[in-house]
């Protein structure tokens, strides 16, 4: 129960540090008058997780899932918890806009809403906003001939 409580704060923090520097922007155009296409199409969808401690959580206990639906979560499987809910959309280049952002009690967090800039070089992710950058990277399959595992899958083992 000492490490659960533990893990907690540094979630807290995680949280808080990873969307602060989130900003609200303006779509920009290109030069032809054409809203610019995003990098991250085909790419960001699925399921990721901290390879390495973020904020003192140790490294596989973090899952992200950006849905094909344009839904995002955030959990703590380890803590039974969602910790954010959103909803995101891909901006210009590597811009990623979450808006409709709820902690896991379902409560409204809009200094949580606003661009990140996401970078995504095969299974490895790099998410960006002014204060921090966190790597995440797609969960090993425990089987090459199985799917990647969503995050229902890993929250749910049963």
């Amino acid at each position: 129960m000492i490490a659960f409580t533990r893990c907690l704060a540094p979630l807290a923090l995680f949280l808080a540090v990873l969307t602060v520097g989130c900003k609200n922007k303006d779509k920009g155009d290109d030069s032809s008058g054409k809203p610019k296409e995003s990098s991250l199409k085909g790419k960001i969808e699925g399921l990721w997780e901290n390879p390495e401690p973020i904020e003192n959580v140790p490294a596989g206990l973090l899952l992200v899932e950006f849905n094909p639906d344009g839904t995002f979560a955030m959990k703590a499987p380890f803590m039974g918890r969602t910790l954010i809910t959103a909803k995101y959309a891909l901006g210009e280049g590597e811009d990623v806009t979450l808006t409709d952002v709820k902690d896991g009690k379902g409560q409204a967090q809009a200094k949580m809403e606003g661009n990140v800039k996401i970078k995504v070089d095969g299974d490895n992710m790099t998410w960006i906003n002014d204060k921090v950058t966190y790597k995440l990277a797609r969960p090993k399959a425990k089987s090459d001939s199985k799917p990647k595992p969503r995050m229902d899958d890993l929250a749910n083992p049963n």
